[in-house]
């Protein structure tokens, strides 16, 4: 309902704003308690503001004028710009809410929010993206058309609701209540998906961040709450000074500002720490908004007052943050290289390509860091000049330039990538580069700017390495050719990197994360032979952990010195029991990372003394000898020193702590590493394998490689079930002739495999079995050797090393639209969907520009051999296109002429895919759903091109409804998309009773009748 009231503009020239007002914050004096304060979305300079008094202000900061905007007779809650900024809309106490036209000042409607009988002040207004739509809140929620004025919808709250958004995509309507609800309304269904507590008392504000992925909620608590979109899970909780009345996120969605009391704070959206608090109000601060260009921000408040201060500076930081920013060093005595901007542009992209590719072939996608560029898209290379000569840097030459370059860049929260120009043309006279992560989020690695170690290939290795330290990755000895080895042609990274790097916060730049501290506890170490200790830590994270690498230092048989990875783990879950078998060592640190990137780290030094030592009788197996004999000391006093020791913690009693580590490693049959460690190697081929397609097979060999005098052996291979399915096992040809092989054993996850000779031993290198598994979903997965034991012929054993084999995903196919590991009917719909779309689109499959019906037929020849097959076309009919498209497209790729074999085959695939359109016979099929209340689907098929009609009778015979389908080309017609439907009423358009009714097909000379019935 509209109602004219009486209301008038002022236009005024205000003087007060000074000369300056981007560098100092303006003060605008609004008057009264202002409510509200909006940016045109279109325009920086133009600001809305409201106030209790029932007046709105429009701010021009171009030409030093506000215009006054008259008509409430209460308080005014809400302002919004329509998308296109023409348009303002204001809620109020009134029980209005008005549209206005904002270049001419001049009202335009007012109407009222009506729930029953009842008129409703108008708390919140919001204007959907595309500008079709306005939601008010107040009793319920109302939506309404624009472009009439009128009332589409009301979405039942059942309280008053104080909070809306939009999502920028107008999918989704966020609304929050007086009770602390978060109502997640799908606009289409005009249903709720989802509701979320976002505060336990009233929820006063939400808003999405400009990409749609998150969610900001705040209220009474000052409880700021960042929600995933995709699940609706909570990212993480900033916690405000006091009560939050506004959030808005910066254009970029990189910083987020909340107001609170006096004080409005930018956060950063990323990691949750505070950016900056802008203080100036004297009073608790109501509204706050970004300019669209994101540099500027408004704040108003109970103190009359709207401030507009620049914040460019404060957002420096989060521009940033997670880049590898580039530093030429120069020496004093050294002239500078003219293109070295150029070199670094280029050594750069090349560094990220090689992380890229690699991280693709390891089923990470293709993730890559980023640099720090200038305007026109190059490396910005910030030259420093040194304040010695060269030669005083040819030792601790990082320290040394850390020292220099440390007040003029923050280390610790960005990485950096040093190259210096010195004649040695090395790092400390004899290093291609130096590397390591600095503080928690920071590092910094050094190359020289000239040489071996910094052009071509090995340049590109180097630069890799260096920041792969700075990565927080640690020299890896145990392959040749994993980048952080110092092997001859490091050219890949292991897997335990790549792992690393997926959900490292330089690799995902833009992951929302908030770091709750990480908290480690290592318990008593056991020994478990002369030769292994086996370490246990409990690790705690509610972020959710992601993995672990057990460092430790470099021994003799390494080629340099300082520490080495020893392993690494996969975690997941807040709380995990992580556990390494390592050789004798004096110390060694776990490293570990949260699922958003962020890593902790602790040392612990190892010491005899502070081990246990299981095997008290110390024959050199752990059995339950050794648990009788700390049984019969129990509750003495430890004698130091004596044998058999049944103190195995080494803390003075013989009690209830000794038993249980005992008992522990029996359990957990460690026992079996008590047996001699030895040089040969059992390994998984292949080592690293790209996932083949569901339903085929791989296999693989358990290798046997440096040993001697082998007899038998046993192994335990585990597998990820929700990847592979076990198939089978064969005998190798390593074991002589004869050779007893036990039938191997499939439970759960595992397949234990053994074997023993009688004739004699084996020496060398070969193949003690072969594995074969069924894919069963493609993904990244280890499959993983346990258990290892080898025998000799006199019954000695020992333990040998193990390397497991890693599954990843293959590299995405172009043909494969929806990523979703298959090419079929879906990808060749979505690419007729964007028939005649240039430029960037996924649907291009070529990559000409532009989406045409070669790449429709691309990606048909990309079906694969059996695409054909009955079973496929079957399962994919319902999402198929229609016949007549798919004769219009084969139609058009013949004319092409095109002799391409990929493209003759894509057209081959279209063929067969139009037969499987085309129904032998006409029929009528069971109509779904059945029963139905009130609406249901009666499907159908053609054989021929025919008129179509469907009539509904009732059980005595009489029509209750005829629909004149009209003239149909032959083709399946069951999606809800092509079907028949009835909804439920008849000729009149009433509904129908319950009851059974007979639904009759006429398609040319064929009929058919079937039944179906209503419940109600």
């Amino acid at each position: 309902m509209k109602f004219a009231h009486v209301f008038f503009t002022v236009a005024v020239f205000f003087g007060f704003l000074p000369a300056n007002f981007a560098q100092e914050p303006t003060v605008l004096r609004h008057g009264g308690s202002v409510q509200t304060v909006k940016f045109s979305p279109v325009d920086n300079s133009l600001i809305a503001s409201a106030n209790d008094n029932g007046t709105i202000k429009l701010w021009n900061l171009q030409d030093d004028t506000v215009t006054t905007l008259r008509g409430h007779s209460r308080k005014i809650h809400s302002v919004a710009f329509s998308p296109d900024g023409q348009r303002l809309v204001s809620g109020s106490d009134d029980w209005t809410f008005r549209l206005w036209d904002v270049q001419a000042g001049a009202h335009i409607a007012t109407l009222e929010h009506i729930i029953g009988r009842n008129r409703s002040a108008v708390i919140e207004v919001a204007f959907s993206p595309d500008g079709q739509l306005l939601a008010t809140a107040g009793l319920n929620v109302k939506l309404w058309k624009v472009s009439t004025q009128n009332e589409i919808e009301t979405l039942q709250h059942n309280d008053w609701v104080v909070a809306l958004a939009f999502s920028p995509n107008g999918e989704l309507l966020a609304t929050g209540d007086n009770q602390g609800n978060v109502n997640i309304w799908d606009i289409q269904e005009r249903k709720v998906i989802a509701k979320l507590e976002g505060d336990t008392v009233r929820v006063d504000t939400l808003v999405f961040s400009p990409d749609g992925r998150t969610l900001a909620s705040a209220g009474y608590h000052g409880l700021i709450k960042l929600w995933a979109v995709s699940d609706w899970a909570l990212l993480g909780t900033l916690q405000n000074r006091g009560t939050v009345y506004t959030l808005d996120f910066s254009p970029d969605g990189k910083a987020l500002a909340s107001t609170g009391h006096g004080t409005v704070t930018l956060w950063s959206v990323e990691n949750g720490e505070e950016i900056a608090s802008l203080m100036g109000h004297s009073a608790w601060v109501y509204g706050a908004a970004f300019s669209p260009d994101g540099k500027t921000l408004a704040s108003a408040g109970d103190d009359g007052l709207v401030r507009v201060q620049n914040i460019e500076s404060h957002l420096q930081t989060l521009q940033q943050r997670e880049t590898v920013r580039l530093i030429y060093f120069l020496p004093v005595n050294r002239q500078p290289q003219r293109d070295i901007d150029t070199k670094l542009d280029t050594l750069m992209r090349d560094v990220q390509e090689f992380y890229t590719e690699q991280m693709n072939a390891h089923g990470f996608g293709r993730k890559t860091f980023t640099f720090e560029t200038d305007a026109t898209g190059k490396a910005l290379v910030h030259h420093v000049n040194g304040r010695f000569t060269d030669g005083y840097y040819n030792n601790e030459t990082l320290d040394k330039v850390i020292e220099e370059i440390e007040d003029r860049f923050n280390l610790s929260t960005n990485l950096y990538l040093i190259s210096i120009d010195t004649g040695s043309e090395k790092i400390d006279v004899q290093w291609c580069g130096r590397g390591g992560i600095h503080g928690t989020t920071g590092g910094v690695a050094i190359v020289p700017a000239s040489g071996s170690c910094f052009v071509g290939e090995n340049g590109i290795k180097t630069a890799a390495h260096e920041l792969g330290h700075a990565f927080g990755l640690d020299h890896d000895f145990r392959d040749d050719a994993y980048l952080m080895s110092y092997g001859l042609d490091p050219n890949q990274l292991s897997y335990c990197a790549a792992e690393w790097l997926n959900v490292h916060g330089y690799f995902n730049n833009h992951q929302t994360s908030f770091n709750e501290p990480t908290t480690m506890t290592m318990h008593t170490p056991i020994a478990l032979s002369p030769n292994a200790t086996r370490l246990r830590f409990e690790v705690r994270d509610t972020d959710g952990l992601h993995q672990a690498l057990l460092i430790m230092p470099t021994d003799t048989s390494d080629p340099a010195d300082g520490v080495k990875l020893h392993s690494c783990k996969a975690l997941n879950g807040e709380i995990k029991q992580v556990e390494f078998t390592v050789a004798p060592t004096t110390e060694v640190t776990l490293r570990v990372m949260d699922v958003n990137g962020n890593f902790t780290q602790e040392t612990y030094p190892l010491t005899p003394s502070d081990m246990a030592h299981v095997d008290v009788n110390m024959d050199g197996i752990i059995d339950v000898a050794d648990l009788v004999l700390v049984a019969s000391d129990f509750g003495t006093t430890a004698v130091r020193g004596a044998i058999p020791n049944p103190d195995v913690n080494n803390d003075g009693f013989v009690n209830r702590e000794d038993l249980l580590l005992v008992v522990e490693v029996l359990e957990s049959d460690e026992s079996i590493l008590m047996v001699p460690t030895s040089t040969t190697t059992i390994s998984l081929s292949p080592a690293i394998v790209s996932s083949p397609a569901i339903g085929q097979q791989l296999t693989f060999s358990v290798k046997i490689a440096d040993a001697e005098n082998i007899a038998g052996y046993q192994a335990t291979v585990s597998y990820n079930t929700s990847a592979l399915r076990y198939v089978e096992s064969a005998n190798g040809d390593y074991l002589p002739s004869g050779a007893f092989f036990v039938p191997p054993v499939a439970e759960g996850n595992t397949v234990t495999l053994a074997a023993s000779s009688l004739a004699g031993e084996s020496n060398g290198d070969g193949t003690l079995a072969t594995l074969t598994f069924e894919i069963v979903a493609i993904k990244a997965s280890t499959v993983r050797l346990t258990n290892v034991l080898l025998t000799d012929g006199s019954g000695g054993s020992s333990v040998p090393e193990i390397e497991n084999a890693e599954i990843t995903e293959p590299p995405q196919l172009p043909a494969d639209i929806n990523q979703d590991g298959v090419v079929n009917i879906i990808d060749l719909t979505l690419v007729a969907s964007n028939f005649g779309k240039t430029g960037s689109n996924d649907t291009d499959v070529n990559g000409d520009g532009v989406v045409n019906i070669i790449d429709l037929t691309l990606v048909a020849a990309a079906f694969g051999n059996t695409a054909a097959a009955p079973e496929l076309w079957s399962r994919d009919l319902e999402i198929a296109p229609t016949r007549a498209a798919v004769e219009q497209w084969l139609s058009e790729a013949r004319r092409l002429n095109l002799t391409d074999p990929t493209f003759q085959r894509g057209i081959s695939v279209l063929g067969q895919l139009l037969a499987a359109l085309t129904p032998k016979e006409t029929a009528l099929l069971p109509n779904y759903p059945n029963p139905f209340n009130p609406e249901t689907w009666i499907p159908y098929q053609l054989a021929k091109s025919t008129e179509v009609t469907l009539t509904i009778y009732a059980v005595d015979g009489q029509v209750v409804r005829t629909l004149s389908l009209g003239h149909h080309p032959a083709g399946v017609y069951q999606s809800r998309s092509r079907a028949a439907y009835w909804d439920g009423r008849n000729q009149l358009g009433e509904p129908v009773s319950s009851g059974v009714y007979f639904y009759t097909l006429t398609a040319g000379d064929f009929s058919a009748t079937r039944k179906m019935s209503i419940t109600k």
